[in-house]
């Protein structure tokens, strides 16, 4: 899966500081479709790296070796939580423009 759009204009912002800003003036349809590409970007990326983990993990050379195992399923949970991480920030400010709307997540 592909970044929305939207979502592809914050993650090019670099860091959350830069967020405010720009999440400041969208519209409140348009930070609920945030957080709804958020939530879908990070369940997709989250699948994708399972699968790539799979791929790996499950070749002999890995499989049968315990260290390699280690490091490959290490690796696997470092890039989750880089993408939740992420995901994580970008949604906070979202919410907390909605929330200065007085519109509560979830509804």
């Amino acid at each position: 899966m592909q970044a929305s759009d939207r979502l592809k204009t914050v993650l090019g912002l670099g860091d959350v500081v830069a967020l405010f800003p720009v999440l400041k003036d969208w519209s409140t349809d348009e930070l609920r479709a945030l957080l709804r590409d958020i939530e879908e970007y990070a369940s997709v990326s989250h699948k994708a790296i399972d699968r790539a983990w799979e791929t790996v993990a499950l070749s002999p050379n890995i499989f049968l070796s315990e260290a390699l195992s280690k490091t490959v399923d290490e690796y696997r949970d470092e890039k989750k939580i880089e993408v939740m991480q992420i995901m994580s920030e970008i949604s906070s400010v979202a919410m907390f423009y909605l929330n200065q709307r007085g519109i509560k997540i979830p509804e």
